[in-house]
């Protein structure tokens, strides 16, 4: 019998009509394996994918959708890379070859961490605690709710230029 999973995974859709000439497109996909602790413990995993437009004018979109039963969606647009903080996600420039893709609130910090190597790259997917914490709590789409997790841990990490 299948676990239930409680959805952590989140898709982000970034319609291709908002590029522009010298805009780059980057698509990292994994899986999560989940276990929900509260409320109705399950265990399970989840499909993510994340796609971003890097605009040549130093700015970015991002939609980002937490799929399942309840379906819950976020989009940020012509937000400025950098290292602002306003409770939302935020893209800041590493080096010339990585960029990091970070949201934090207060239980964790996730990352995903995008090298390039021409027209290939490389992606890292972090889920951390913060010192204090002892579960992630996030967004269950399989239940419509904030959920309490003991891991999130990321797994088949992929990812393509366009």
């Amino acid at each position: 019998m299948r676990a239930l999973f409680a959805c952590i995974g989140m898709v982000v859709f970034v319609s291709a009509a908002i590029a522009a000439d010298g805009d780059t497109f980057i698509t990292v996909t994994y899986k999560n394996h989940a276990i929900r602790v509260k409320p109705q413990p399950a265990e399970g995993d989840g499909d993510v994918v994340t796609r971003i437009i890097l605009h040549a004018n130093g700015t970015f979109d991002e939609a980002f959708e937490a799929t399942g039963k309840n379906t819950k969606q976020w989009e940020v647009k012509k937000r400025k890379l950098g290292s602002q903080k306003d409770g939302t996600v935020q893209f800041r420039v590493i080096n010339k070859s990585t960029i990091e893709r970070v949201f934090e609130d207060r239980t964790l910090v996730h990352s995903i961490k995008v090298t390039v190597d021409g027209k290939s790259c490389k992606a890292d997917v972090t889920y951390t605690l913060k010192p204090g914490q002892k579960e992630f709590v996030l967004y269950s789409p399989a239940l419509g709710q904030m959920a309490h997790f003991s891991e999130v841990k990321p797994f088949n990490v992929e990812c393509k230029i366009e």
